[in-house]
């Protein structure tokens, strides 16, 4: 298994407490999912991706990228490998045009993934694991679909793309976040996955998507099969579609 991290926020905030200052951070949780990480933030829509093959709970690297992390948007992940060795090529988030994604589970028919995967997405693929081409996979289906971005359009594709999945017997399990630097998706299905919405305090508000509750607040279980895309609306507003 592995651990998925992102946040939405209505304005630039630091990810320094979830990421590396908490007894839950995802930098505690780097001790069990040793096999590397990543941090994608983006502000203004635009990322800004850092990786690392060390285990992120003994990683100063990976301390001194989370302390410095802020941004309206994170995307990261803890690796626990199932599919493909340590090294760069195979820590999440991957990055494609606007898109980041990371994925938490082990896709077992990599056979029906590749059959049904552009060789343009195909040949993007740069390591081993089943999560990136299954990316390549979700890409596809967007391309074909003309999508570029989060949308009503998206979020059909997606929730159509991904029910096909689910009905496969034998597909795996596939929790994921996918984000576009504006909006998050999150999909669970075979892995937990927790939301935990901030109001309107001094802390900026905000969303959390995170593989486990990783503070004592009311963090709120997400149904299997179930797909979010969580956006910023205005200057203190959010919205979560489910699908």
């Amino acid at each position: 298994m592995c651990r998925l991290l992102g946040v939405v926020s209505s304005r630039p905030v630091d990810h320094r407490t979830l990421l590396a200052e908490r007894p839950r951070s995802l930098a505690a949780l780097g001790e069990e999912h040793r096999d590397g990480w990543g941090l994608a933030a983006a502000s203004g829509g635009r990322w800004r991706i850092h990786k690392g093959t060390r285990p992120a709970s003994r990683d100063a690297r990976f301390r001194e990228r989370a302390m410095s992390s802020s941004g309206e948007i994170l995307v990261s992940h803890v690796r626990k490998r199932t599919v493909g060795p340590t090294k760069r090529a195979n820590a999440h988030p991957f990055s494609r045009e606007r898109w980041v994604f990371a994925h938490n589970g082990t896709i077992e028919d990599r056979a029906w993934i590749a059959s049904r995967t552009s060789s343009k997405r195909a040949g993007e693929v740069r390591g081993d694991t089943d999560s990136e081409a299954f990316f390549a996979f979700i890409l596809t289906r967007l391309d074909e679909a003309g999508v570029t971005h989060a949308s009503t359009a998206c979020d059909d594709v997606l929730s159509t793309t991904l029910a096909e999945c689910r009905a496969r017997e034998g597909i795996g399990s596939f929790n994921f976040l996918l984000s576009d630097g504006a909006s998050v998706y999150a999909h669970r299905f075979g892995r937990s996955l927790y939301v935990l919405e901030r109001g309107n305090d001094r802390r900026a508000p905000a969303v959390f998507i995170a593989s486990e509750a990783m503070t004592n607040e009311a963090w709120r279980e997400v149904d299997s099969g179930t797909l979010l895309r969580v956006s910023v609306e205005g200057e203190r507003r959010w919205t979560i579609r489910s699908k």
